[in-house]
């Protein structure tokens, strides 16, 4: 079929704009104006009463684009979570795993009895919990919370043992019984952001409060721990009250208490409250929920339940002689940066060195009894093992959800992994030393 000449230039007319077309599509889009965006949302209340400290730079370019009050000094807040995580990232690597353990301190003789103490040894894991990883969007949790310990319980029932004459104990001697960290403020303690600090932390190291209505009005309401406690005493003064009555809760924990407090009004037909409420010593919890656990498993603890907390002298000696050895997982994975880290820094080493963990870790956590622990200072056997999820998997938590404690675990790890301690202060002076080689100024 033969086109008329008309139709063809039609044809080609439209060739052509069709051609235009893609090619103004391709054209970058003009550049928006940074500078002026920023100030028009800081001009608008309340923004605009506020403080403000802003560095924008094009990363191409080098040049700044907008700074205001760029020089002064500013509280960071969660801010510097970020460069405790960059930090920990590049010392102890992505594939890092923490190792938690339980080892019988004595012989074990061929009835099952132990002649000694049971230990559970935290290293610093920041996820023995029911929390789903790796994270994706929001925090989500698998019940029960005790799920890790449940299977380092059934470890330890499967290695054979029976009767413990001695006690059993929470050991977080791996990083200094710092539980605070500085310039927290008082009223935080009782709840999720002032969670404490201990190298052997549980759930977050908080237990969930579940307060719901009773069946009628004048009844005391309902009131449920997760997990399943008798860690602290409550006093449930709250009243159940007709329905469309103002709810009114108050809960209050002195620091260093085991009572909580509860009052208020909580009318018929409001949803259940869950309300995190810190852990007061996150290693005796954990060796308390533990002995609960082997008990159920048919295993007899004789002696006491307690936690064990480093000296703090220990962590703040004569700088050590040699520097303490790196996890397997830093020299495949921290990359240039981190080798020039010093290890020169005016601490000792903890009195659990750094365990040398595989980066993929042994085929299953179910650990044989036989097992003797890493640590050379004890002949130490290990009855059950578990290891963490990659590094990595926590840093998202941390960054994500601005999570405090975890953050502050990765701090003391960095310093331990690099020989300073697992303080505060030791993690400090391991992550300034590495900022600045990073080529951030001393002031």
């Amino acid at each position: 079929m033969r086109h008329h000449p008309s139709q063809a230039l039609c044809i080609v007319a439209l060739l052509l704009s069709l051609q235009l077309s893609a090619i103004a599509a391709k054209k970058p889009a003009p550049k928006k104006d940074i500078a002026k965006e920023i100030s028009a949302i800081l001009s608008q209340p309340p923004l605009n009463r506020a403080h403000w400290g802003l560095d924008v730079v094009d990363p191409e370019s080098g040049k700044i684009i907008y700074s205001q009050n760029a020089d002064q000094l500013f509280l960071p807040a969660s801010n510097a979570k970020m460069f405790t995580t960059a930090v920990a990232l590049a010392i102890a690597g992505p594939d890092y795993r923490f190792r938690t353990t339980v080892e019988a301190e004595g012989k074990i003789d061929s009835h099952g009895r132990l002649a000694g103490d049971l230990v559970i040894l935290g290293r610093g894991d920041p996820n023995i919990s029911g929390r789903a990883l790796p994270y994706s969007l929001k925090t989500q949790r698998t019940a029960p919370h005790t799920q890790i310990l449940e299977e380092m319980a059934d470890q330890v029932a499967r290695s054979g043992l029976k009767l413990v004459d001695g006690d059993l104990i929470g050991d977080d001697t791996y990083y200094a019984f710092e539980r605070y960290a500085e310039g927290w403020a008082l009223d935080d303690l009782q709840w999720m952001d002032g969670a404490p600090v201990s190298a052997l932390s549980f759930n977050d190291n908080v237990v969930f409060v579940n307060i719901q209505p009773g069946v009628e009005p004048g009844d005391k309401a309902l009131i449920t721990v997760e997990p399943e406690t008798g860690y602290y005493e409550l006093e449930n003064l709250i009243v159940t009250t007709a329905a469309g009555v103002t709810k009114r809760i108050g809960i209050h924990r002195d620091p260093g208490a085991k009572k909580i407090v509860l009052w208020g009004t909580l009318p018929l037909g409001d949803a259940a409250m869950k309300e995190p409420l810190a852990i007061e010593d996150p290693a005796e919890f954990v060796a308390q929920l533990f002995r609960t656990l082997l008990e159920r498993r048919g295993i007899t603890i004789r002696g006491k339940t307690r936690a064990r907390h480093a000296e703090a002298a220990q962590f703040y000696g004569p700088p050590p002689a040699s520097p303490a050895p790196d996890n397997s997982a830093v020299s495949r994975a921290a990359a240039p940066a981190e080798a020039a880290v010093s290890n020169t820094l005016s601490h000792s080493i903890p009195e659990h060195a750094p365990d040398h963990v595989p980066e993929h870790g042994p085929a299953s956590v179910n650990a044989p009894a036989s097992l003797t622990s890493t640590n050379t200072a004890t002949a130490n056997h290990v009855l059950a093992e578990h290891l963490s999820t990659p590094f990595l998997d926590d840093v998202r938590v941390i960054n994500k959800t601005s999570e405090n404690l975890q953050a502050e675990l990765a701090l003391r790890l960095v310093g331990t992994l690099r020989g300073s301690s697992g303080s505060f202060e030791g993690g400090s002076a391991t992550a300034k030393q590495f900022l600045l080689q990073a080529g951030l100024k001393d002031d």
